[in-house]
């Protein structure tokens, strides 16, 4: 792996947060976990992101969240071991749950109502099909969406 960071970072309390009392309970299956992934056209590097948003949230809830953490991979020339696609696959959304985990965490802790931590996600489990090598990376395109996991909380993400 060459490096993970935090993409993209935007926190907000609901309109009416401030005529709510403070022991309000959080609801961690507001937010919704994807992950995109894509390689370059070598096939020698790939971008990995897992997003974690409210958008879209059926109820209004307490904190608007959006996080995305990115990974940019590479071969290893020293040490090949397996394809980008085949890493991607297998490993490529778990890699990024400890830091997406983290990073809501870490700045919903700064909101009124506490923070929102992700319950555990069963991967193989909330996919929706077996799967697929990513698609390549076009250069006006750098990844493209693969797979749209279920609402974190919800029955089947446990894990």
């Amino acid at each position: 792996m060459a490096q993970v960071f935090l993409e993209e970072a935007h926190f907000s309390h609901r309109e009416d947060f401030l005529s709510l009392p403070q022991s309000t309970v959080l609801d961690p299956g507001a937010l919704d976990l994807g992950f995109q992934a894509g390689l370059t056209q070598d096939r020698r590097r790939a971008v990995l992101r897992v997003r974690a948003t409210t958008e879209g949230a059926t109820t209004s809830p307490l904190y608007q969240v959006t996080v995305v953490m990115t990974a940019l991979v590479e071969i290893d020339e020293q040490a090949p071991n397996m394809s980008l696609e085949q890493y991607i696959s297998a490993a490529g959304f778990p890699l990024l749950v400890p830091f997406i985990r983290q990073a809501v965490a870490d700045l919903t802790g700064r909101g009124r109502f506490g923070p929102i931590w992700l319950q555990p996600v069963n991967v193989r489990a909330s996919l929706d099909a077996p799967p697929s090598p990513p698609a390549v990376a076009e250069p006006a395109a750098p990844y493209r969406a693969k797979r749209r996991l279920p609402r974190s909380g919800r029955k089947g993400n446990e894990g």
